[in-house]
């Protein structure tokens, strides 16, 4: 697990005084710390590679997530100076991200700053963190949402993560099921991109098909805007049973 470097700044010594920062200041602090949180995730990965053995790296946060603590013109100038792109810092970063929605939203009277040192938001603050985060993840090609359900157990919610987790890996996935839906134009209302009422992204999909009759393995590709990032290989089985094991391509292995 890589550890959350906002609380690792804290108990270092380095209090986040945000409120104090000019812009000047807070693009800079906020770089500094995507990279370090870049250093740490790589470190840990180059470490599951080095150990030879099967390895899932999890992250407590990720590289986007300051996005939620400065304006999007700030956050854009951040990823202009380093060289940065959503693409490159999120989209082909992660194989799949996983948003818990915070107790602040949903859960609130399980929600404490008692847990974690470095947080110090009130429940309003926490929730509109919450929102913001969760838009600035919104386009990943694999996200998946565990939110807070009235009736349902904290186990239950993470057992969702967990799910999601098995079928990134290309475990067996047990009583998986897709519903599609076809909208009629009429009835449909489209919801503007960084719309308030909910995260949503406008993307542009290309699908391509390879089949061979000759082996029971077929291999898909998927293209999301400019970044050809996501092909999947759909393995079967004489019991019907599907998994599947996803690879990021590079522009030039998609050509």
């Amino acid at each position: 697990m890589v550890p959350e470097v906002p609380t690792l700044v804290v108990q270092a010594g380095g209090m986040i005084l945000m409120a104090k920062f000019n812009i000047q200041e807070r693009i800079k602090f906020q770089s500094l710390l995507i990279r370090f949180q870049m250093y740490a995730e790589d470190y840990f990965t180059r470490l599951a590679e080095m150990s030879k053995s099967p390895s899932v790296v999890l992250c407590d946060r990720g590289t986007v997530d300051p996005a939620a603590y400065v304006s999007k013109e700030e956050f854009q100038a951040i990823m202009d100076e380093e060289g940065w792109s959503w693409v490159t810092l999120r989209d082909r970063r992660y194989d799949r991200v996983i948003f818990l929605n915070s107790a602040a939203s949903g859960a609130e009277k399980f929600y404490t700053l008692e847990n974690n040192e470095a947080r110090s938001e009130g429940l309003e603050l926490a929730r509109e963190l919450d929102k913001k985060t969760l838009n600035a993840w919104t386009g990943h090609p694999h996200i998946t949402i565990c939110p807070n359900v009235q009736g349902e157990t904290f186990e239950q919610k993470i057992n969702r993560a967990v799910v999601a987790v098995e079928k990134t890996v290309g475990l067996e996935m047990k009583d998986n099921r897709y519903e599609k839906y076809l909208i009629e134009a009429r009835t449909f209302v489209f919801i503007q991109p960084n719309s308030p009422q909910t995260s949503n992204s406008k993307l542009v999909i290309l699908r391509r098909y390879f089949w061979s009759t000759r082996i029971k393995n077929g291999l898909r590709t998927r293209s999301r805007r400019e970044a050809r990032t996501i092909p999947t290989l759909i393995k079967e089985n004489t019991e019907a049973k599907q998994t599947k094991k996803e690879t990021t391509l590079s522009k030039s292995e998609n050509l």
